[in-house]
């Protein structure tokens, strides 16, 4: 439907009652990890790189809190990996 993807675009329609953010998702979690289907896609239609993704975040049902809220249910923050910052190795 001509939808162009960027950063902090809001997303309705996927979850009742709540919008769904999109956020970049940071140049270091592009791997076969996550994107190892859209690896192959681009590969066996002869596209280029994949390039640039974006990862639908979706708050909490109850509260609508996102991931980086205060007071976010820990199973909300658990059961979608932050993608779009960079992480460090501890």
């Amino acid at each position: 439907d001509g939808l162009v993807m960027e950063e902090g675009l809001q997303i309705s329609g996927l979850l009742e009652g709540h919008d769904c953010i999109l956020m970049a998702v940071d140049p270091s979690h592009m791997t076969s990890d996550y994107f190892g289907a859209g690896f192959w896609y681009y590969d066996h239609m002869g596209l280029p790189d994949l390039g640039t993704a974006f990862q639908i975040v979706w708050p909490g049902a109850k509260d609508g809190l996102f991931p980086w809220d205060t007071d976010c249910a820990e199973i909300v923050i658990d059961s979608q990996p932050a993608l779009f910052i960079e992480w460090t190795e501890e």
